[in-house]
């Protein structure tokens, strides 16, 4: 994890000069992030480094949430 979010400052604030990117558990992972943009690029490196030692994300296992955001949704 440590290599996807490395000098990355994709995070939530957590002090004047630290970002929190992500909590781990057991065998899980929250990635944290204040813009959606940045947890996609986050995402993104996390299974292409996840990819190279034979992890994937689990698709329908995966959830999002938004806390004190108002969601838009996009039209593609």
């Amino acid at each position: 994890m440590r290599r996807a979010t490395e000098n990355d400052n994709t995070g939530i604030k957590w002090d004047r000069n630290t970002e929190l990117e992500d909590l781990d558990f057991a065998d899980d992972i929250a990635l944290l992030s204040n813009q959606a943009n940045k947890m996609q690029e986050k995402t993104d490196k996390v299974d292409i480094l996840g990819r190279r030692i034979g992890l994937k994300i689990n698709k329908k296992k995966t959830d999002f949430m938004f806390i004190n955001k108002e969601i838009v949704a996009e039209s593609n």
